[in-house]
Order: structure tokens, then C-alpha cells, then sequence
């Protein structure tokens, strides 16, 4: 529909997404998809989609693949741990398929929570009014429906938080390394890492994601 304002036409109702685009987006945008994992594991989202869509088989999958997920990250952790007590570089080599099997269980859990959100915005949207809405305003949306952080707020806290954390390790590890003990140089920056990375991974918990303030 075309309409006239001081001569210039404006075109409204002109689609700026689409289910596609969006779930594409939950896939491939880690935070994006862990802000969905943790709305749609809600138990007011998920009573409501399993009473309401074909969402039972695909919430019994995302369960069995977030144990998988917990799973692997424990014997990853549990690898880097034997690798710090014992200082051997052989061992670092199990976390290969480890670190693989993580990967291919990740992009299982990313399709599946996209597939839950496409029945939770079926549910809620007409096709032609999901068209009208960027991603983020269906995260508002539904972050003001269900009471939960917004995305915006969340990144901003989360990247605070991960700055302050850096310089504290950074510190911690200066102090240690310069009046206490002096691990070899290559040891001390993969501890850091993995410290800080472990850490990183907690913050991007479902928990975090529904209670940061």
C-alpha cells in the first residue's frame, strides 16, 4: 500500500525478516541461541508448546543432547585438569575428539532449539506479522511476555562481567608468576586460557541467561 506524505511515497507493511532469516540467526549466533535455549526450556514455554504443538520429540532430544553437552564439557574439563598436574602435552591430544564430539552435539542443540522457537513463533504469530518484526524485537517480545532479561541487557552485563574477569585473572596470574611460583611460560598461558574460557562458558549458562540483573 502506497501512501503520500509531502510528495514522497511510503511503502508499508514492507517484510523486514522472515521465519527463515531468523532461525538461520539462531543457529549461527551463539549468544542468539543461547538467549532461545533459555527461553524455550522455560516451563511455562515448554508446557505450553508441548500442550499446544508437535514440541514433545523435540524437547526429549534437546534434553538427551544438553546431557551429552554437560557430559563432554566434563571430560574436557577433567583432560585440561590431568594436563596441569601432570605438565604433559601427550595428554592434550584426548581432547581432540572430545573438542569434535562437542562441536557436532552443539550445532544438534542449535538446530533443535531453533526448530522449538519456530513452534513457539507459529504459536504466537501470523506468518505476515512474524515478517513485521526484526529478530530483536521478538526477543523484547518475549523477554517482557515471560519476565525474562532482554538480549540487549544480557550482552551488556555479560560483556562486563567478562572484561573485569580478564583483568582479574590477568592480575592473579601476575602475582602468582611474578612472588610465587613460575610455571613455564607456555603452561601459563593455557591455563589462563582455559580459565578464562571455563568461566566464559559458565556465564553463558541458561541460568545466567534468566538471572543476571
Amino acid at each position: 500500500m502506497l501512501l503520500k506524505n509531502e510528495g514522497a511515497p511510503i511503502i508499508q507493511n514492507i517484510p523486514v525478516s522472515s521465519i527463515q532469516a531468523i532461525t538461520s540467526s539462531i543457529q549461527c549466533d551463539f549468544q542468539v541461541y543461547r538467549w532461545f535455549d533459555s527461553l524455550v526450556t522455560l516451563p511455562a514455554v515448554k508446557n505450553l508448546l508441548i500442550s499446544k504443538s508437535a514440541a514433545k520429540q523435540p524437547y526429549i532430544d534437546l534434553k538427551k543432547t544438553t546431557f551429552f553437552q554437560n557430559f563432554l564439557t566434563g571430560i574436557l574439563l577433567g583432560v585440561f585438569i590431568i594436563f596441569f598436574l601432570t605438565h604433559n602435552p601427550l595428554i592434550l591430544v584426548l581432547t581432540a575428539p572430545v573438542i569434535y564430539y562437542c562441536f557436532k552435539i552443539h550445532k544438534r542443540a542449535r538446530a533443535l532449539v531453533s526448530q522449538i522457537s519456530s513452534l513457539l513463533f507459529a504459536q504466537d504469530f501470523e506468518d505476515s506479522k512474524l515478517r513485521q518484526n526484526t529478530l530483536y524485537q521478538l526477543m523484547e517480545f518475549y523477554g517482557n511476555t515471560y519476565r525474562v532479561p532482554s538480549f540487549i541487557d544480557v550482552i551488556s552485563r555479560l560483556d562486563d562481567i567478562c572484561r573485569k574477569v580478564l583483568l582479574l585473572l590477568l592480575l592473579a596470574d601476575f602475582i602468582i608468576y611474578a612472588f610465587i611460583y613460575q610455571f613455564p611460560l607456555w603452561i601459563n598461558v593455557l591455563f589462563i586460557m582455559a580459565l578464562y574460557y571455563s568461566i566464559y562458558a559458565l556465564l553463558n549458562s541458561t541460568f545466567f541467561y534468566r538471572h543476571i540483573k
